[in-house]
């Protein structure tokens, strides 16, 4: 018996569009999870370097800072 609409080739296009399309989902999650673990090392790399390249005590100003005198733009009335 033949039934309308169906063929041998839909099926084997559905199986072949399922087997891409699953394909397609594990690289998209293998990326994910390469980004992420990145992030994370990336992240603990950025803290160890800032705790042991920062210094203990900040450096004390050799001396004060001194804002200039400040004169007149016109002179004083008479």
């Amino acid at each position: 018996m033949h039934f309308p609409g169906f063929d041998g080739f839909h099926i084997l296009g559905a199986l072949v569009w399922g087997f891409a399309s699953l394909v397609a989902l594990l690289v998209v999650l293998a990326l994910v999870a390469l980004l992420v673990r990145y992030l994370i090392i990336a992240t603990r790399a950025h803290q160890l370097y800032i705790a042991n390249n920062t210094p203990s005590t900040p450096a004390a100003p050799a001396e004060p800072v001194v804002a200039p005198k400040r004169t007149p733009k016109t002179p004083p009335a008479v």
